[in-house]
C-alpha cells in the first residue's frame, strides 16, 4: 500500500510539473504570437514551431489540395452580377488555362464579354531559377498593347518579361531582372516596369545593401526600370531608396522608428510606375509618379535630373495605382488597410477595427495640396474593397472603373451609382478568376 501511494503522489508530483511547465510555454507562445515578447534569435523558430499545426491545416484545406488553381477566388454568395453598360468598354486580362498548363491572354469587351483576340504564354524559354514563384501561379500583371496587336507581359515576380507578336511568337524577352507589379508606356513606347535584384544565397527574396552612418543594413530594394519597347534592351535602373536618400529623405527609408530592418523586410514595396506623357504646371514629359505601398508615399521623380520634385502622404495607407487625370490632379487607389502582426491581421485605417469596410478613391490636387474622396458612397455600401493590389480608372465619360482584386470583383460606377458588378468565369463552379490587372480602353486603334 506504501509502494501505491508513493507512486500516486511520485505522479501527482510529475504531472504538476509537466502542467506547470506546459503553462509557462504555452503563456510564452501567446505573448510571441502577440508580438509583445523577443527572445532574439530563438523568436521566429518558436513562432515557427507554435503555428506549425496552423499551416499544415492551411495546406489541408488548400485550393492547390482540392486541385483549384491559385488564381481562382471562392464566389461571395451574397454577390449578385449584373452590366447595364451600354457603350464599348474594352479590357485586356491574363487567365490561367487550366486544360493547356498555359496563360491566356484575352482582349475583351465589358459590355458583352465578347473575345476580340487572344495572346498565349507557354513555359518553354521562361527563366524561374531565381524566384519561389511556380509558372501556374507567376501570374502575368498588368499587359500592355500596342497598336500592331503586339503585347508586352512579364511573370510576376520573375526574371521574365517578354513582346509577343500577335501570333504570340515571341519577339524578344529581357531576364535581367525580376520583374513585379505595374508596367506601362512613355510617349516613345519605352516601358516602365517596376523590378528587384535576382536574390542572393541567404535571402528569400532579393536584397539592397545601404549605409547608414557607417553602418551597412540589407533590405529588399525596389527599382524603376526603363525598357525599350522595340528591343528589350535595359535603358536605366535606379533603386527607389537610392532616390529617397539622394535627395534627403533617408526617413522615408530606415524611419518610422522601426525596431529593426531583417534581411527578408520590404520597406518600400514598389508596386506602381506612372510616366508623365503631357506637360502641365507642376510636371513635364518623362517625370514619373511612383506609389510605395509599405511608406503610405507617392513621389513624384524627374529621372532626368535624380530630383524629387513632391512627396505625397495624406488620408490614404497601402495604396495602389496612381493615374494622372488632369494638369493638376491625381487619383489614387487607397487600399485603407494596414496589417497589424506577422499573420496579417486586418484594420481600417481610421476606425481601427477588425475588418476593412472598403477601400476609396483619393484625389490630390497639386495646386492647393488638398486631398478628396471620389464616389465614396458607393465604396462604403457595396462594400468594395480589397486588402492587396486593386486599381482604378476614371473614364472620360465620368465613370469609374474599380478592380477588388482579393475578391475577384469588378465594378463599374458613376454618381447615379453601380452601372456593373461582375467577375471573370471560370471552368470551376462557384469561384471566379482573379483578375490580373486588368488594362482599360475606351477605343481600339486597330
Amino acid at each position: 500500500m506504501k509502494f501505491i501511494k508513493q507512486n500516486i503522489l511520485k505522479f501527482f508530483r510529475v504531472t504538476v510539473i509537466l502542467l506547470f511547465l506546459l503553462s509557462c510555454l504555452g503563456y510564452v507562445f501567446f505573448r510571441l504570437g502577440r508580438g509583445d515578447l523577443q527572445l532574439g534569435p530563438l523568436t521566429k523558430p518558436l513562432v515557427i514551431f507554435a503555428t506549425f499545426p496552423t499551416k499544415v491545416k492551411q495546406v489541408l484545406t488548400s485550393n492547390e489540395i482540392s486541385g483549384i488553381p491559385p488564381t481562382y477566388v471562392k464566389k461571395d454568395s451574397l454577390f449578385v452580377e449584373f452590366n447595364n453598360l451600354t457603350y464599348d468598354l474594352y479590357g485586356l486580362n491574363a487567365y490561367w488555362n487550366i486544360d493547356l498548363k498555359r496563360w491566356d491572354v484575352a482582349l475583351f469587351n465589358f459590355k458583352n464579354d465578347a473575345i476580340l483576340h487572344r495572346w498565349f504564354v507557354e513555359k518553354e524559354g521562361l527563366d524561374f531559377t531565381n524566384t519561389i514563384m511556380q509558372f501556374q501561379n507567376s501570374r502575368l500583371f498588368n499587359s500592355l498593347l500596342a497598336e500592331d496587336k503586339s503585347l508586352i507581359t512579364s511573370n510576376n515576380l520573375t526574371a521574365n518579361l517578354m513582346k509577343l507578336d500577335s501570333n504570340s511568337n515571341v519577339i524578344w524577352r529581357n531576364q535581367e531582372r525580376i520583374f513585379h507589379h505595374s508596367l506601362n508606356f512613355d510617349t516613345e513606347k519605352n516601358i516602365w516596369a517596376c523590378t528587384s535584384d535576382f536574390p542572393n544565397k541567404t535571402m528569400k527574396r532579393s536584397s539592397g545593401i545601404k549605409n547608414l552612418n557607417g553602418k551597412a543594413i540589407s533590405f529588399e530594394e525596389n527599382y524603376i526600370t526603363k525598357i525599350d519597347g522595340k528591343t528589350g534592351k535595359l535603358l536605366f535602373n535606379k533603386g527607389v531608396s537610392e532616390i529617397l536618400i539622394e535627395n534627403n529623405y533617408k526617413n522615408f527609408v530606415y524611419g518610422f522608428s522601426n525596431p529593426r530592418i531583417d534581411p527578408d523586410d520590404d520597406p518600400i514595396h514598389l508596386n506602381d510606375i506612372e510616366p508623365v506623357l503631357e506637360d502641365s504646371k507642376y510636371w513635364k514629359k518623362g517625370d514619373v509618379f511612383l506609389s510605395m505601398r509599405h511608406r503610405s508615399l507617392v513621389m513624384l521623380y524627374r529621372p532626368s535630373t535624380n530630383k524629387i520634385l513632391r512627396l505625397i502622404y495624406g488620408p490614404f495607407i497601402n495604396q495602389h495605382d496612381v493615374d494622372i487625370i488632369s494638369g493638376e490632379e491625381i487619383s489614387i487607389f487607397n487600399n485603407n488597410y494596414m496589417v497589424d502582426g506577422e499573420e496579417g491581421t486586418t484594420k481600417e485605417f481610421d476606425g481601427e477595427i477588425d475588418a476593412l469596410t472598403s477601400s476609396e478613391i483619393v484625389i490630390y490636387n497639386f495646386r492647393d495640396s488638398t486631398f478628396r474622396t471620389h464616389l465614396n458612397q458607393y465604396f462604403v455600401e457595396e462594400e468594395i474593397k480589397t486588402y492587396s493590389q486593386g486599381l482604378h480608372k476614371i473614364l472620360s465619360n465620368g465613370d469609374v472603373y474599380v478592380e477588388a482584386e482579393n475578391f475577384g470583383k469588378l465594378y463599374l460606377l458613376n454618381e447615379k451609382g453601380i452601372i456593373m458588378r461582375k467577375g471573370l468565369k471560370t471552368p470551376k463552379e462557384g469561384y471566379f478568376h482573379r483578375p490580373n490587372w486588368i488594362r482599360i480602353f475606351e477605343e481600339l486603334n486597330f
